[in-house]
């Protein structure tokens, strides 16, 4: 019966069916232990972009607040700190991990961590472009807001640049330890 079934199909569908499914047996992607590994190394990658993305979103509050003169450069500068002390915690937490001996999985973990340090470093070189616009009197509100909103844009592709291409290492990582459901 499956055998008809995937006759039914184009020749190229059920030749990548089976091109797949030999894939995933070469390369051990079968293994339950190893998609358990697998998959518990890509949780914890996701618990830690969570809580970044959450500290980073209160850091963007504090920071809008700033531009709005509601707030100082001291809690700017405070909630900062605390983004950058969960980025080196998140890293910390990734060096005790429990990694799949797969050049997939080296490579994956490599890019989070380089995903960890582009982010931090890149809101230690431009957090402080942020508050030297914004600490000028002479600009009116608006001429701040424009200063500023060219930094933030400048973090913003920056970010989804970094993002997009820790999401495709984990995207290859969980197809090499078959896990087709990742995303």
């Amino acid at each position: 019966m499956t055998r008809f079934a995937i006759r039914k199909h184009d020749p190229s569908s059920r030749r990548a069916l089976l091109l797949g499914t030999a894939l995933v047996l070469l390369t051990g992607g079968c293994s339950a232990s190893g998609r358990v590994a697998a998959r518990r190394l890509l949780d914890d990658m996701s618990t830690g972009n969570r809580k970044l993305a959450t500290t980073i979103t209160r850091f963007n509050e504090v920071l809008l607040e700033r531009v709005n003169d509601k707030c100082n450069d001291e809690a700017v500068l405070n909630s900062l700190e605390g983004v950058r002390a969960l980025i080196r915690e998140l890293d910390e937490a990734s060096q005790g991990w429990k990694i799949p001996e797969t050049v997939e999985a080296v490579a994956v973990v490599k890019a989070y961590r380089d995903h960890l340090a582009g982010r931090d470093s890149l809101f230690a070189e431009k957090v402080p472009l942020i508050l030297e616009s914004l600490a000028v009197p002479e600009l009116t509100k608006a001429e701040r807001s424009k200063r500023t909103k060219g930094v933030f844009d400048q973090i913003r592709v920056a970010e989804k640049k970094s993002l997009k291409a820790l999401r495709d290492e984990q995207r290859k990582f969980a197809a090499s330890a078959g896990i087709f459901a990742y995303d």
